[in-house]
């Protein structure tokens, strides 16, 4: 006698099912893509175009390794939380700001490398400022250094456990 899990089982397996929901997308893989163009492994997508392994995006163009990211974003990379940013990398708690680099848990900023916490800020390194010559000056010193000592295009250390990165998801 075959026990009741694996009628639920073959049952299971003698359904059909839709293979994703996707609607009105061109060119994507994924599951729950709506309206999106070009988007690569991408779960919970909308309005996305030229994405890859995002979970959870929203409204967002040129985008690679995203986790709830919504509103107006473009030219992020492995960023996890976020809205209506512009050419961030490596960041996590982000909104509304543009031409961050590792940083954490900022909003209203833009030009800001290596920075925690801040609001309104432009033209900081390590949460320091600086003047506009002097910051473009460092931050490409600074990442020139990191790219050689192998830093750059590293994860910085997060509060959150790893299981729910977005890198998680697609390693598991």
């Amino acid at each position: 006698m075959t026990s009741w899990f694996q009628q639920f089982e073959e049952l299971r397996l003698r359904t059909p099912r839709m293979y994703a929901n996707v609607v009105n997308a061109e060119n994507c893989v994924g599951d729950y893509i709506y309206y999106s163009k070009n988007c690569f492994h991408c779960f919970v997508a909308e309005h996305a175009e030229d994405c890859g392994y995002v979970f959870n995006g929203g409204q967002i163009k040129d985008c690679w390794d995203i986790d709830y990211d919504d509103d107006d974003s473009q030219l992020k990379y492995e960023v996890i939380s976020g809205q209506n940013n512009f050419n961030c990398t490596y960041c996590l708690a982000c909104w509304y700001s543009s031409n961050m680099t590792y940083c954490d848990l900022y909003q209203n900023c833009s030009d800001c490398m290596l920075c925690v916490g801040l609001n309104k800020r432009k033209f900081h390194i390590l949460n320091k400022p600086y003047s506009e010559e002097e910051y473009k000056k460092k931050s490409a010193e600074i990442k020139k250094e990191m790219i050689v000592s192998r830093e750059f295009w590293n994860w910085f250390s997060s509060p959150y456990p790893y299981e729910y990165s977005v890198a998680a998801i697609y390693i598991k």
